[in-house]
């Protein structure tokens, strides 16, 4: 029975996380890889972007792993660090799967050709942001000219590829996101004496 309301759980917050990091992801991709905002524009974009649903997300986890603690687990019977732990890198694995997924397609959509010209074009406005702020480069352009053809040779992912790095980037940090979590929601289990003296 625990195990079921267990995966419930893990299903329905990981579903309503695994959307809107999927969101986040798109928005983010899009904004340096797809538009045509300038350099700076597209990095506050991001960064603004980035911070906010980094905060949305440390909440969300804390948020539904202390429901499931409350709900499922009364006083008498505590909620160990285990559990707490357990709780976050599964809903971490489930939001890691829907935003490797949601990776593919939105690549596949947007076209993968674009992606890559969206590299190459963010790589030379970066070459001559720090031209432009008279910044040395001549040593750079021989690296600079490799990189751009190591990003040429770029073959688009599968989804499986995907998913694993999605999974790579999110359980890492869901890892130490958690241990924080379970630490701070773990209860021991509260015993109750009777008094020998009631009748």
């Amino acid at each position: 029975m625990r195990n079921n309301i267990f995966l419930n759980e893990t299903l329905r917050c990981g579903a309503i996380m695994g959307i809107l990091m999927s969101a986040s992801t798109m928005f983010e991709t899009y904004v340096i890889y797809y538009s045509d905002f300038a350099l700076t524009k597209a990095a506050i974009c991001y960064f603004v972007e980035w911070v906010v649903l980094s905060i949305i997300y440390v909440w969300l986890l804390y948020r539904f792993c202390r429901k499931y603690s409350v709900n499922n687990f009364d006083s008498s019977v505590g909620f160990d660090f285990g559990q707490g732990f357990g709780f976050v890198i599964t809903l971490t694995l489930f939001v890691a799967i829907m935003v490797g997924v949601t990776t593919t397609i939105f690549q596949s959509v947007m076209g993968f050709d674009e992606f890559i010209n969206g590299y190459i074009a963010r790589v030379d406005e970066l070459v001559a942001y720090m031209g432009a702020n008279n910044i040395a480069m001549n040593s750079m352009e021989e690296p600079l000219a490799e990189l751009r053809d190591n990003i040429r040779a770029f073959t688009q992912p599968s989804m499986l590829e995907n998913i694993f790095a999605a999974i790579y980037s999110y359980v890492f940090t869901g890892i130490f996101i958690g241990l924080i979590i379970a630490a701070a929601l773990r209860r021991k289990p509260v015993i109750v004496e009777r008094n020998e003296n009631e009748e």
